[in-house]
Formats: C-alpha cells, structure tokens, sequence
C-alpha cells in the first residue's frame, strides 16, 4: 500500500514561502501519507532563476518550513531529499521513511532552448519500490496547444536520470505534475472546453497517464490578492497531476488550494494505491497511447545536444535580461548604442 501527498503552485515570481507553507498545512488529510511531493513554478523572478543557487537556496528555505508543519501536524520527523530544479522550476520529496536512493533530472523547451521552460524531475526508491515525479512548466498563452503538446513530450524523453531511462521507468510509479498550461478553447469554464482532456483521449500526449476527476473552478488566472479572475485571460485549469494509470485507485482526493500572493491556485492529490500501475513500460521505453497506439517514450537520443544549446540558450536569454532590466545593464546598452550612434555618423 503506498500513501502519496502531491502539491503543485505556480508561486508567480513572488513567492512568499510563509504563505505557501500554509496553504500546504491546510491541504494535509488527516492521515499521514508515506511520501510528500512538492513541485514550484516561478519560484524566482526570470534574472534570479538563471543564476546559480537562487532557486536551490529558495527550495531548501521551502523545504525546512514545510518539514515543520508536516511534522507538527503529524508528530512524525520527515526524512528530507535532494531538490531538483531548473530555471524556476523546482521540487523534493519528504517521507516518513528513509530513501533508499535519489536520482536527479532536468531538461529544457524555453526560448532558444533555455530554461525558461522545462521540467525536473526526482526518482527515488522508497520501500523497495520505484517512484518517479516530474514537475514542469509547459508553453504559456491560448493557441498554443501544439507547443504544449511538443513540450511535455521533449520533457518526458528529455529527462536523464543516469540509470538509461526516461521519465517512464518498467515497474515504477510515475506522476507528472505543475503548470502545464493546458487551457479552455472557449470564454466558458466549463470541462468540455479543457485542451488536455480529449488531447490525452486521442493519445496525443501523456500516453498511458491518467488524471482523477476534476471538481475543482479553473486554478487560473486570478487578480492577485483575490478569489476573483482576471478578465484578461480566459478561467483555465492550468495546473494539473498526472499520473501513470493504475488498475485500482483505493483512495483519492483531487483538490484545489487558494493561495493569495499567487495568480494562480494551488493543486494536490491525495492518493492511495496497492499496486504498481497498470500500463506496463516495455523494457524498450515503449508504452500503448489512450489510443490504442504503441509509442516510443525511451531516453530521447538528443539529450547531450540539448544540453549544450541548453548552456547557450540560458546564457543568451540571462545577458539579455541583465542588459534590459538591470541599471547596470542599461547604462551599458545606452552607452554601447550611442557609441554605435557616434561611430556610424
């Protein structure tokens, strides 16, 4: 029998880790899971996010005071993981026994392959069985569900945990969760107009996962301090936890917190199961879609490559915004711009 508390938050670039802390607190069923798993988005500002150590320095900051109130609510002393992140992305687990092992992953699918976007992910061995949990932050914006689409599968093969597979593990569990950024196609909040549902039916993405039902408003987008939406965007249910399908699910909860310093709501999941799920990864990283179709989920054969664009990328985009949205920064592009000015006339 496995236990399992997921928590995902876009924190918004500000990420006021008392309040976040909280939410968490009041999130928690009554019984104490086996395993707690928590993944961010947005934990930093963009600049920060491509700095060595920021990020980390905010998880482990997180992860103490969520630690605190897990172990005053339960009475228990919490065994603690690595973190894992990339850009502003990022996540650890806490459990109530010791970890056998941790491996740690991340990739990339921002602009000009940096980590503005991505996913990072944990697979642990916990009680003589394995656990994989991905937290990632998918393309933003309404019409841009192929984005999405193409992203979640470059994070699914792109994740490189050093022991030859991808996300998707023969005999592991297997969750997917964060800001996915899936939205309504329409202006009504209703299910029926959610992308991610039917695009998982017509086994487009995430093949072989599942989501409990959802009885929760759209967890985006709200006027921050609010329980109110912004007119702006269209309500969506941004925030999502995936996982791969099990035979039997013996207890769950599917929930969504309000965290007020965000414009977005928290989303967990409760989730207790006996059993390792159903849609079996062949020992070639294969897996059948919802549709019925056989699909290649192994290690992507790029990652080395993706690696170094990924270096590049993150150095561009970081140097573009030291230069636009520092003092420093600007004082040199105006003096780097007239210097050119004065030159060419």
């Amino acid at each position: 029998m496995a236990h399992i508390f997921l928590f995902t938050l876009n924190c918004a670039k500000a990420s006021q880790l008392r309040s976040i802390a909280d939410a968490v607190g009041r999130s928690l069923p009554e019984e104490s899971p086996d395993l707690f798993v928590f993944g961010f988005q947005e934990l930093v500002e963009l600049l920060p996010s491509l700095t060595p150590g920021v990020v980390d320095e905010e998880l482990s900051q997180l992860k103490a005071l969520i630690a605190t109130t897990i172990e005053e609510k339960y009475g228990i002393e919490v065994f603690k993981s690595v973190n894992s992140s990339v850009g502003a992305i990022g996540s650890f687990v806490l459990s109530v026994g010791p970890i056998e092992s941790v491996l740690e992953a991340s990739t990339t699918c921002g602009l000009m392959y940096s980590s503005l976007k991505g996913g990072c992910g944990l697979r642990i061995k916990y009680n003589h069985q394995y656990y994989t949990f991905v937290t990632a932050h998918l393309s933003a914006n309404e019409g841009q569900l192929a984005r999405r689409i193409q992203d979640s599968t470059k994070v699914l093969r792109g994740l490189q945990f050093g022991d030859g597979w991808s996300v998707l593990r023969p005999q592991s569990h297997v969750f997917f969760m964060g800001d996915l950024n899936f939205r309504s196609r329409s202006g009504d909040a209703l299910l029926s107009n959610d992308e991610l549902i039917p695009s998982m039916s017509r086994g487009e993405c995430f093949p072989g996962f599942d989501e409990c039902a959802i009885a929760f408003k759209p967890t985006y987008k709200f006027n921050i301090g609010t329980d109110t939406y912004n007119k702006k965007r269209i309500p969506s249910w941004c925030d999502r936890i995936l996982f791969l399908k099990y035979p039997r699910i013996v207890k769950s909860e599917y929930q969504s917190a309000p965290v007020l310093t965000s414009d977005h709501h928290a989303v967990y999941l409760d989730l207790t199961v006996d059993q390792l799920p159903a849609e079996a990864v062949s020992t070639r990283g294969q897996i059948t879609s919802q549709a019925g179709e056989v699909v290649d989920m192994s290690l992507s054969t790029t990652v080395q490559l993706d690696a170094i664009l990924r270096l590049v990328g993150d150095f561009v985009v970081w140097k573009s915004l030291w230069l636009t949205r520092t003092t420093l920064g600007r004082v040199l592009l105006c003096t780097l711009v007239l210097g050119l000015c004065y030159m060419v006339l």
